[in-house]
C-alpha cells in the first residue's frame, strides 16, 4: 500500500493531502509479474504554489491592487521573485521574466518570448488573457492613440504594456479585463498554465503513464487494450488455416484449371486432325 494511503479494497488506494507543488508521485507493485511495464506508474501533480512576484518602481497602483487580490500570486523581495514588475528603468538588466510598464512601446500590449512569433501560442490565446473583454475603442479615445497587440521573439519572456492604461480614471482600470490581464500575463511569464484557473492531477506535463522498456513514448495505464496487447507475448503461427472455409483465391484457381482443360482439349483435337 502507498505510504500514508488508505486501502479502499479492490486494489484501490486513497492518498490524501498531497501538495500541488509539481512533484511526481509514483507507485509500484511490491511483487511484479512477467510483464514489467505495468508494475509501476507515475503522475505529476499540478504546480499550484503561489507565483513569487516583486513590484518595483513604476508599478501602478492598479497593478499592485490586482496582485494583492490574487491568491495565486505572492509579493516577495526582488531577490526571491520569479517575476519582476516595474518601469523600464527598474527592470533594466533583469535576469528573469518581466512585466514592463512603458508608454514608449510601439503597441499597447507586447508579448515576447523564444519562438513566440512562429509558434503563435500567445497570438492564439489573446482572448484568454482578458483582452477580448477590452473596449479598445474607448481606451484609444482616452489615450488619444490606437490600441494594438504585438507578439515578438525574444531570448527571455517579457510583457510590455503602456503605463497610461493603468492610470486612475482609465477605461482599462475600470474594466474587468484588467485584473485578468495582470494575473494571466504574470502566470505566462512564470511559464505556468495561464489559460485556466485550475488543474487536476495529471493535467500538466505527465499524465498517468508507464514506460515501456526500451521505448521512448509512454503508454497509458488506463488503456486496457494497450496493456493487454503488450502483455500477450505468446507465439502466433504465420499462417492460420480455417477449416471448413474455401480459400480466398478460389476464383483464380478455377480459371487456371479451366484454361488448362481447354488447352488439353485443343491439343487432343489437333492430334486427331479434327482441327488444323
Amino acid at each position: 500500500m502507498p505510504t500514508g494511503g488508505e486501502a479502499l479494497g479492490g486494489a484501490r488506494y486513497l492518498v490524501r493531502d498531497i501538495d500541488a507543488a509539481g512533484e511526481v508521485i509514483g507507485v509500484a507493485l511490491a511483487t511484479g509479474d512477467g510483464f514489467a511495464a505495468d508494475d509501476g506508474a507515475t503522475i505529476r501533480m499540478p504546480d499550484r504554489r503561489p507565483l513569487r512576484v516583486a513590484l518595483l518602481a513604476g508599478t501602478p497602483a492598479a497593478i499592485r491592487a490586482a496582485v494583492a487580490a490574487d491568491p495565486s500570486l505572492v509579493l516577495v523581495p526582488a531577490a526571491q521573485a520569479q517575476i519582476l514588475v516595474g518601469d523600464a528603468r527598474a527592470v533594466q538588466g533583469a535576469d528573469r521574466p518581466v512585466l514592463i510598464l512603458s508608454d514608449a512601446a510601439a503597441q499597447a500590449f507586447v508579448f515576447a518570448g523564444p519562438g513566440e512569433s512562429e509558434r503563435g501560442e500567445v497570438a492564439s490565446r489573446l482572448d484568454a488573457l482578458g483582452l477580448a473583454q477590452l473596449d479598445a475603442g474607448a481606451l484609444a479615445d482616452a489615450l488619444h492613440r490606437p490600441v494594438g497587440v504585438d507578439v515578438r521573439d525574444a531570448r527571455q519572456r517579457r510583457v510590455t504594456a503602456w503605463a497610461a492604461m493603468f492610470a486612475p480614471g482609465s477605461p482599462f482600470v475600470a474594466s474587468p479585463a484588467m485584473p485578468i490581464f495582470v494575473s494571466r500575463s504574470l502566470h505566462w511569464l512564470g511559464r505556468r498554465d495561464a489559460w485556466r484557473s485550475f488543474a487536476t492531477a495529471g493535467d500538466s506535463d505527465d499524465p498517468l503513464t508507464l514506460a515501456r522498456p526500451g521505448a521512448d513514448a509512454p503508454l497509458s495505464l488506463t488503456d486496457r487494450a494497450t496493456t493487454l496487447a503488450a502483455a500477450d507475448t505468446s507465439a502466433h503461427p504465420a499462417v492460420t488455416h480455417k477449416h471448413g472455409e474455401w480459400p480466398s483465391d478460389l476464383p483464380f484457381l478455377t480459371l487456371l484449371l479451366g484454361a488448362a482443360a481447354l488447352l488439353g482439349v485443343e491439343w487432343w483435337l489437333v492430334q486427331r486432325r479434327v482441327i488444323p
